[in-house]
């Protein structure tokens, strides 16, 4: 047995409350993937997490360095890619992702600001997933557990100490058929694609095709992979910022509370990314207190306007996206007085409702409309592995946050289908408004994967013998 589950964005608490608690795993995954490994006699289980696992973008730890020491300050640019020992930038990474302590059942010696402490009891379950699995099957299996960077965790396979420190603290199998390079030597990393024939599987992250979220070149090469993308400023300097700056003008503002700030801490939840925009429009309508619109509009022009002051910002350039003029126009020279004359003029939230007709573009550009449109579904069809190898039916992504499924192709024998495999964080979706005014909804969602060999066929007229097989797992719970 194959499973595959991706975007589990574990964080640091500090941009918000968002991770799964390890009851998730403990008394919904786990019987599911007990029951399946016994019906079905598997011959191993490989779990395969599909990026986007570690999320070291989203925290507010990264404003307590120096915009030179952040990942796409001067200093912290200068690791890509090969990172300088002992730098600032590393040494944050590893504030955020922590580090495992000597005795590893003890969660007292992990920082407890870390990604690692806020999840002791999930990454001990992964851990211990091979001794859960064969105590509850009552029989031995062979267990391993293979792990693929996306964007979020983008780092992990830059710096060494974080590679080895999220090996050790989820239990990730290191050999030379799950990493790349010579794990002997201590020269390997994580691989950015997987191959799993006897289950006719191939797999990458996604971002990749994403132009916000990849900056490298067309050949996906490590380096490539390591180049920091626009994406990774959006996250932090916007999407994690607003709720650290509205809290830091609480005294100014008396009418902030925790509650006001937590519910601009959603932010991390909207996908797409593109989203956020017409979502913070859509905050700032949800309240009638004058003082509370003031904070917002403060909150809105102080974040923008340093957003667009950012080096990395100014120098960016993209042929593959329009965000790229947005951000070259918000760079100008003209930035220096626009902003205060027009808040002088109006207020934060027409100035948002005069951009919101170009948000809209950019979101439906990356919203899923139809195959045709899809980029990740064209992507997928582009795919050569699949072409080139008779074996595979499957072409897995992550990174959209939307589970879904196509037919690529269907020549006689052989169905090629792609499939996306969601997420295990809570999504906040925007209603299609034909008649009403837009809003947002907080849904809480749970998809994975499980492929299963010509060994581990169900029994019965729907199978056919000889042939790998899938069965995809979907949950959403609604909570108003």
């Amino acid at each position: 047995m194959l499973v595959v589950i991706s975007d589990l964005h574990f964080v640091d608490e500090t941009a918000g409350e968002h991770n799964l608690p390890v009851d998730a795993f403990r008394n919904v995954f786990l019987p599911n993937v007990v029951a399946l490994a016994r019906e079905r006699q598997a011959t191993e289980i490989v779990l395969l997490f599909l990026g986007d696992i570690p999320d070291l973008v989203r925290t507010q730890q990264w404003f307590a360095e120096a915009v030179e020491d952040r990942p796409w300050g001067i200093r912290g640019l200068q690791d890509v890619p090969h990172p300088r020992p002992g730098s600032r930038t590393l040494q944050r990474c590893l504030k955020i992702l922590g580090q495992m302590p000597d005795n590893d059942a003890d969660p007292a010696g992990a920082d407890p600001r870390s990604i690692l402490a806020k999840n002791w009891d999930t990454f001990a379950f992964f851990r211990q997933f091979e001794s859960i699995v064969t105590a509850a099957l009552g029989r031995e299996l062979p267990v391993r557990l293979v792990y693929l960077p996306g964007n979020h965790d983008r780092m992990v396979n830059l710096y060494p100490e974080l590679r080895d420190e999220l090996q050790r603290m989820m239990g990730l199998t290191v050999t030379p058929e799950t990493v790349d390079g010579d794990p002997a030597s201590g020269e390997w990393w994580y691989r950015y694609d997987f191959l799993a024939a006897d289950y006719g599987v191939y797999v990458r992250h996604g971002h990749q095709f994403d132009p916000y979220n990849y900056a490298g070149d067309a050949a996906f090469t490590r380096p490539g992979h390591l180049q920091v993308p626009i994406g990774d400023l959006v996250a932090t300097e916007f999407a994690t910022k607003l709720p650290y700056v509205l809290a830091s003008l609480r005294d100014k503002y008396p009418a902030i509370d925790d509650r006001f700030i937590d519910s601009m801490k959603e932010g991390d939840n909207v996908r797409p990314i593109s989203g956020l925009l017409e979502w913070f429009y859509y905050s700032m309508r949800q309240t009638d207190d004058p003082q509370l619109r003031l904070a917002l509009d403060e909150t809105f022009d102080r974040v923008i306007t340093e957003f667009a002051a950012l080096t990395f910002v100014q120098q960016w350039h993209s042929d593959r996206t329009q965000l790229d003029y947005w951000l070259r126009a918000l760079s100008g020279g003209w930035l220096r007085w626009l902003p205060p004359l027009l808040l002088r003029l109006t207020s934060t939230e027409k100035v948002l409702r005069l951009a919101l007709p170009f948000a809209g573009q950019v979101a439906s550009s990356d919203a899923v409309v139809n195959e045709a449109r899809d980029l990740y579904v064209q992507a997928a069809y582009g795919e050569p592995a699949w072409r080139q190898d008779p074996r595979l039916r499957y072409l897995l992504y992550g990174h959209t946050h939307t589970p879904t499924l196509h037919v690529l192709s269907a020549p006689p024998g052989r169905d090629v289908l792609y499939l996306n495999t969601g997420t295990w964080r809570s999504r906040i979706f925007r209603s299609v408004s034909f008649a009403e005014d837009v809003a947002f909804v907080k849904l809480q969602k749970a998809t994975y994967v499980v492929f299963f060999n010509e060994n581990e066929q169900q029994p019965g007229p729907a199978s056919r013998p000889g042939t790998a097989s899938f069965d995809v797992w979907t949950g959403h719970r609604h909570v108003s």
